[in-house]
């Protein structure tokens, strides 16, 4: 068996020739030997961030997740930076509650861009901004608006669904999804 490639490592490969340890710490820190200090201070956190005007999005320079928040040690666990900026500015978060980005930059840590809601404000929030992706911006979209126009008005003269879906290279199901 394969072992880590990091000096001193004994562990068993998982990717890129490192262990699951280093290999993580290397999608996190962009390191795989960066040591975190999980007892970071108030000034630490400060220091990972780009502090523009009052206005503008502060943006978190370090570690973040795969959907683009900031990720920070606090008291030997991590937390996520914009939660943690709430708390500095705001006070405790309640639970159930989460923090919302106003400016919908998920590396954004300034507190007046920040406040707190549900999941149902956070769903509101999205659907008001219309960042729900649907129609042709699904990323696994087959049909265009004018497919399915076209769909639709073959299907007004009596077209079969089934000749429909021939025509357009889809299975049968996704016209009847379509015209139901």
């Amino acid at each position: 068996m394969r072992r880590c490639s990091v000096l001193g490592c004994d562990r068993p490969l998982l990717a890129r020739g490192w262990c699951k340890l280093h290999y993580y710490r290397w999608r996190r820190q962009g390191s795989p030997l960066v040591v975190v200090d999980k007892n970071n201070t108030e000034e630490d956190f400060w220091s990972k961030v780009l502090i523009l005007g009052d206005d503008e999005c502060w943006e978190w320079q370090t570690g973040k997740d795969d959907d683009g928040y900031g990720a920070f040690w606090w008291n030997n666990r991590q937390v996520k930076a914009h939660r943690f900026s709430w708390e500095l500015f705001g006070g405790p978060i309640p639970e159930g509650v989460q923090v919302l980005h106003g400016c919908d930059n998920p590396s954004c840590v300034n507190p007046s861009h920040l406040f707190l809601g549900t999941t149902q404000d956070n769903t509101a929030d999205r659907d008001s901004k219309e960042r729900q992706v649907r129609g042709e911006r699904v990323h696994t979209a087959v049909l265009s608006e004018n497919d399915v126009i076209w769909v639709r008005e073959l299907s007004s003269k009596g077209v079969s669904g089934r000749d429909i879906a021939r025509e357009l290279g889809v299975h049968p199901t996704t016209i009847y999804y379509l015209l139901n």
